[in-house]
């Protein structure tokens, strides 16, 4: 990234084979932004998880602000919404826990999160997860 002038700024980037280089101004703010986090295995590729919780930490949302959060597992298929935080049920307008209720299992997981607000979007502090191992037993036979 270089700077240009205090509001100014050139990013380059590459994505397989295109690449490119973007200016941003810094004095225009975008209505909604989505970023996507790195895929996610605990130094454990071989182990399954189940997710337990999902943690997200933001600046204060106000009335028109709302945060998504998706995930994908395996790096398999399309992100699937996880849950949705808005003013009214965030607690404290800065925290929101999703309690997975579902069977998310996963060698890796990767989420995707959506933030759109009308003048200031809220900050993204961050987001966390408790997951649990599941081990599995194998056992083989042999017949006489």
């Amino acid at each position: 990234m270089i700077g240009t002038d205090s509001s100014t700024f050139l990013v380059a980037w590459q994505n397989g084979s295109s690449y490119g280089v973007d200016k941003l101004d810094t004095a225009n703010e975008q209505s909604s932004v989505y970023m996507t986090t790195m895929r996610f295995d605990a130094d454990k590729p071989y182990f399954t998880k189940q997710l337990k919780k999902v943690f997200l930490y933001h600046s204060a949302l106000t009335a028109n602000d709302s945060i998504t959060v998706q995930y994908r597992v395996n790096n398999s298929g399309a992100f699937q919404t996880l849950f949705e935080s808005d003013a009214d049920n965030s607690l404290n307008g800065m925290t929101k826990v999703f309690i997975a209720h579902e069977n998310i299992s996963f060698l890796e997981i990767e989420f995707r999160v959506y933030i759109n607000g009308s003048d200031t979007l809220p900050e993204l502090k961050q987001i966390s997860m408790e997951y649990q191992e599941i081990k599995h037993i194998r056992t083989d036979s042999v017949s006489a």
